[in-house]
């Protein structure tokens, strides 16, 4: 009897682990409800690539809740070659590049500084940032990036861990133990548990946010209010510490060099989005600190900010805890000359501000402390801006929201990351050094009104000052015309290189000969294998009798194009014009023996050709 009770047990506990396994089986031998990958087959040149899929954002948002974020559609080699260096970087929307498109981002301007100096290599710097994610998100997905054999991972994050996906403050939960989230995000991978968020998906009634007008910001936002030091700011600050020493270990088993960055903000510019007292004060304290402010604003108003400094300092001994007073005092030292000071303020406002989009110092400390005890190196960001920012404090030239860069700042960045990856000595013997440019490469005003606009509607929303924005209301960084084309691309179906063209045809017809070529080099940039723009950079050296960089962009554009023919042709005369004859009619001939050229461009092509080989110089035919 007791041997049939425990088989009935062993029975009772097992099958529903047997039928979990064949239903996981079956589903798998089918190919049915896999969990989105983070790279997916691509074709390039006639050869399989990976590409970042679209989709693997579905692994931490509803669909139904969400419009999905949504990593740039970059690909890379499947099997790397022996010059390929290939750097990941991980990340939120900074790392995106938000507002801006991809030939503004830091990883964008990274990789084209690296070609540049090291040019015996292939760089791939892969740009994995996505909004509204956070250090869950980079844990979850780093194994896969592992696998693809990067040379270096690039992480700047921590903006995000209390409103992005799993964050302790956010709307998209899976509870708020650590060790439940990572459980969560492993069962995941399961087929049976896509299945069943497929079937829930299908059959749940709830209401969709993604077409109600609420920004990305406002749907991910719980709890919008965190004060400092309290549980929850303590559990995420704990949380992040424990995920980073988490994707350091992942890294170095794999011995893959890695690089943090510490976190900038706007500081100086942006008041705290919300302050209040953490503290239960008495009505006497409530009434003296209002005191004491207001007769700091009087004093401010009449340039007197040692007094104004007096009075708020006083105001802060009796309650320390809310944001704007800090914010206050950040503003009258900067005034009375006292920029250490006012740094500390700022960054005392900043961390105070219950509403918890920006990272907080101690978020900073982490990122340092993991660095420093696991031997990682350091990007220090906050120390690299305020060496460019005015006294030394962070803000809207440099930042053009809350956190995410202008051109100039991504610049800055990419330089950051630039000296930092030469010090550590993973490349050496730079060809080419960046220690005195400030401007972004190949980025134009159309690229910073592209951004500026978005942002514009954006800070007249929650969490800012909510105010309605009027189509005028808009100043374009470049001119009207430039308005137009950005209109056009939000609005009309425009790409982004259309615009870009648009925007060269513009100048060279206003006869602004470098402005369209830095048109035309902004699509080279972020589309290099694309032939038209060299083909046209061409054009505009050989109008301006610049051969050599003629002949430079010709043989660029020959790589990629099918019409070898007229290219050929073009190169022929090129070369003429530069009196290499001898190159001029082997590539005449060429261009010959090519199908792409119709009857009247090949007559020409033979006129010229029997010019070359009797030796005359460059000239108009008659």
């Amino acid at each position: 009897m007791r041997d049939k009770k425990r088989i009935f047990l062993i029975i009772k506990f097992t099958l529903p682990l047997v039928l979990f396994l064949m239903i996981e089986l079956g589903l798998r031998a089918m190919g049915w409800f896999a969990q989105e990958p983070f790279f997916i087959d691509a074709w390039k040149n006639g050869e399989k690539d990976f590409q970042l899929n679209d989709k693997v954002a579905s692994r931490y948002f509803d669909e139904s809740q969400i419009a999905l974020p949504q990593p740039p559609p970059m690909k890379f080699l499947k099997t790397k070659t022996r010059n390929t260096f290939r750097i990941f970087c991980i990340g939120a929307s900074t790392l995106e590049g938000f507002p801006f498109e991809w030939n503004v981002t830091f990883p964008s301007q990274l990789r084209y500084m690296l070609s540049r100096s090291f040019p015996e290599y292939g760089f791939e710097v892969i740009n994995t940032g996505m909004a509204a994610v956070n250090s869950y998100t980079a844990l979850d997905l780093l194994p896969e990036v592992l696998e693809v054999k990067p040379d270096l991972i690039l992480f700047y994050m921590g903006h995000n861990e209390f409103y992005g996906a799993f964050g302790s403050a956010s709307t998209v939960k899976a509870g708020k133990n650590d060790a439940y989230i990572r459980l969560y995000l492993l069962l995941q991978r399961l087929h049976t548990t896509q299945s069943l968020r497929w079937l829930f998906g299908h059959i749940a009634l709830r209401p969709e946010l993604q077409n109600n007008g609420s920004s990305l910001m406002e749907v991910m936002v719980k709890d919008q209010e965190v004060y400092y030091g309290s549980e929850k700011y303590e559990l995420t600050m704990k949380t992040f510490q424990r995920n980073l020493e988490r994707i350091v270990k992942l890294c170095k088993k794999k011995k893959v060099p890695v690089i943090f960055s510490k976190l900038v903000s706007n500081i100086r510019d942006l008041k705290p989005f919300e302050s209040r007292s953490s503290l239960n004060l008495s009505a006497d304290e409530r009434e003296l600190i209002a005191k004491y402010i207001s007769r700091a604003e009087s004093h401010a108003s009449q340039k007197d900010f040692v007094k104004s400094i007096q009075l708020l300092e006083s105001a802060l001994e009796i309650d320390s805890t809310q944001a704007l007073p800090w914010y206050r005092l950040g503003q009258y030292y900067e005034e009375a000359g006292d920029y250490k000071r006012a740094l500390n303020a700022f960054l005392r406002a900043k961390d105070r501000d219950l509403i918890r989009f920006r990272a907080s110092e101690d978020i900073n400390e982490i990122i340092a402390d993991v660095a420093d005890e696991r031997q990682i190196h350091v990007v220090d960001m906050p120390k690299v801006f305020s060496l460019k920012a005015r006294n030394g404090l962070l803000g809207n030239e440099w930042i053009c929201d809350h956190l995410h860069p202008t051109p100039n700042g991504y610049f800055i960045m990419a330089k950051a990351f630039y000296n930092r990856i030469i010090d550590s000595g993973l490349l050496n013997n730079p060809a080419v050094g960046f220690a005195e440019r400030e401007m972004p490469y190949n980025v134009t005003a159309l690229d910073y009104d592209i951004g500026l606009i978005k942002i514009h509607k954006m800070v007249h929303r929650w969490p800012f000052t909510k105010k309605r924005v009027l189509p005028g209301d808009y100043v374009p960084y470049g001119d009207e015309f430039t308005l137009q084309l950005v209109n056009k691309f939000y609005y009309g179906g425009w790409n982004w290189a259309r615009i870009h063209y648009e925007m060269a045809e513009e100048f060279l017809r206003r006869g602004e000969f470098e402005k369209a070529l830095q048109s035309y080099f902004a699509v080279i940039m972020d589309l290099p294998e694309e032939p038209y723009p060299y083909i046209q950079a061409a054009n505009i050296y050989g109008d301006e009798k610049k051969f050599a960089k003629q002949e430079e962009y010709l043989r660029k554009a020959f790589e990629y194009s099918d019409q070898k023919g007229m290219l050929n042709y073009q190169l022929a005369m090129c070369l003429w014009q530069q009196k290499k004859i001898g190159k001029a009619i082997i590539t005449m001939s060429e261009a010959l023996s090519c199908d792409d050229l119709d009857n009247e461009q090949r007559l020409k092509a033979r006129l010229y050709h029997e010019r070359m080989k009797a030796g005359s110089e460059y000239g108009v035919l008659k």
